[in-house]
C-alpha cells in the first residue's frame, strides 16, 4: 500500500527524485546535476502554514502560497535571475506531474499561472 501511495500521491522529494531518474538518458549530465542541486536547495524550504519543508509535501496540496514562501526565501539570499531559475525548474516539474497525471488540469493551470507571475522580478 505504501509503495503504491508515493506513486498516486507522492512528496515533491519523492516525485522529483523519480522524474530525474527517468530523464537521465536524455538530459546532459551537467544539467541533471545544476537541477539536482538547485532542488536540494529549495526542497528544504520551511513552510509556515502547514509546519514542514516543501519537500515533505504532497505534490497535490502544494498552493501558490506555498511557492510564494519558496520565491522569498530564495530572494533572501540569490539575485532575481537565480530565483527565477529555480522556480523555473518547479514550473517544469508541476507540468510533468501534470502530464504523468499524478495532479490534476486545474491544479496545474492554477500553479502555472502563479508560478509564471511568480517568475516576475521582486521589488
Amino acid at each position: 500500500k505504501l509503495r503504491v501511495d508515493k506513486r498516486v500521491n507522492p512528496t515533491l522529494v519523492e516525485y522529483y527524485e523519480r522524474w530525474n531518474e527517468r530523464r537521465k538518458d536524455s538530459i546532459k549530465g551537467s544539467t541533471i546535476h545544476c537541477q539536482a542541486t538547485e532542488f536540494e536547495v529549495m526542497r528544504k524550504i520551511y513552510i509556515p502554514s502547514v509546519n514542514m519543508e516543501i519537500g515533505k509535501m504532497k505534490l497535490a496540496e502544494i498552493t501558490a502560497d506555498d511557492l510564494r514562501v519558496v520565491q522569498s526565501e530564495l530572494a533572501k539570499s540569490r539575485k532575481i535571475r537565480s530565483v527565477n531559475q529555480y522556480m523555473q525548474l518547479l514550473k517544469t516539474v508541476f507540468s510533468n506531474a501534470k502530464k504523468e497525471r499524478i495532479i490534476g488540469q486545474t491544479s496545474v493551470k492554477y500553479m502555472t499561472i502563479h508560478i509564471f507571475i511568480l517568475l516576475i522580478p521582486l521589488i
